[in-house]
């Protein structure tokens, strides 16, 4: 899907004036589509630009979030103390569940290196015993989260 920007917007990326931009339209040497510019024409006309998707990711996430606030401007504003309190924490719980869960995650990558290291220098054979047991260790100790994600702290204990 092509992405689409304001002539401000525009300008600011590549480091143009919004009367340049201006002029290249009026030239036909830049399209538009309802007043916005395609980001791959841009890219063409000024391939030496230095933005990135990520920018128009951002940039989507705020007009989101700016959409969302706006919607439920009416709803917070009739909400109680008590149900805003019970919804932050609510939040807290998920937010503190999701930390368990990437500490249990890193931890079990941080073994898993352990366990991977070395392994370029070993023979034939010595390499074969020790994917065997990267195996085994790997079904006896991989997190819960993996095939439950309810439950970032336990570790299944298949045989």
């Amino acid at each position: 899907m092509t992405e689409f920007l304001t002539v401000s917007r525009a300008s600011r990326l590549v480091g143009v004036t919004r009367t340049t931009l201006q002029q290249k339209i009026q030239t036909g040497e830049l399209e538009t589509f309802d007043g916005k510019i395609s980001v791959n024409q841009l890219l063409c006309l000024y391939p030496n630009a230095c933005f990135e998707r990520n920018s128009f990711m951002m940039e989507r996430v705020e007009r989101i979030k700016a959409e969302a606030i706006h919607v439920q401007h009416e709803s917070f504003a009739t909400a109680t103390v008590e149900t805003l309190t019970a919804q932050l924490e609510k939040r807290a719980r998920e937010l503190h569940t999701m930390q368990e869960l990437i500490d249990c995650c890193q931890k079990f990558y941080q073994q898993v290196v352990q366990h991977v290291q070395g392994l370029d220098q070993l023979n034939e054979i010595q390499l074969r015993s020790k994917i065997k047991e990267l195996q085994q260790w790997l079904t006896v100790q991989s997190p819960k989260s993996m095939n439950k994600p309810h439950s970032p702290n336990a570790v299944t204990k298949n045989n």
